[in-house]
């Protein structure tokens, strides 16, 4: 097949103006979570994880992901933040000026377009 014969995009795909699941979601698609918390309390899960997070008798690996279980719907997963990126920002955070609030945004614009100048490198800086 010649470079100008070959099929472009996704040949597999449907046809443009056509969808996979014309119907949309189903209507009870949402019925069986819907159901569960009905008639499941939320007190109750957490007391059977924690009962299964205590017992010595069951394996580690269990265990471990009630104690998962219980972590991440406690508690926010908090974001990673590299050392090096604090050191950027406490940077940036003191090249501004004081009356930084003050000012206008025209102002503002002209100060941040002169920023990278006055920075520090900050190679692999994660974004």
């Amino acid at each position: 097949m010649s470079e100008q014969e070959k099929p472009r995009g996704n040949p597999g795909w449907i046809k443009g103006g056509s969808s996979p699941n014309p119907g949309g979601r189903p209507k009870n698609a949402f019925a069986l979570s819907n159901l569960i918390r009905e008639r499941v309390d939320p007190q109750e899960l957490v007391e059977v994880a924690l009962s299964i997070a205590r017992d010595s008798e069951v394996d580690e690996k269990i265990r471990l992901q009630a104690l998962a279980f219980l972590a991440d719907r406690g508690w926010i997963k908090p974001p990673t933040i590299s050392a090096k990126r604090v050191e950027t920002v406490s940077s940036v955070a003191g090249l501004l000026p004081a009356n930084w609030n003050e000012l206008s945004p025209a102002a503002r614009a002209s100060y941040l377009d002169q920023m990278p100048r006055m920075l520090p490198e900050a190679e692999g800086v994660d974004q």
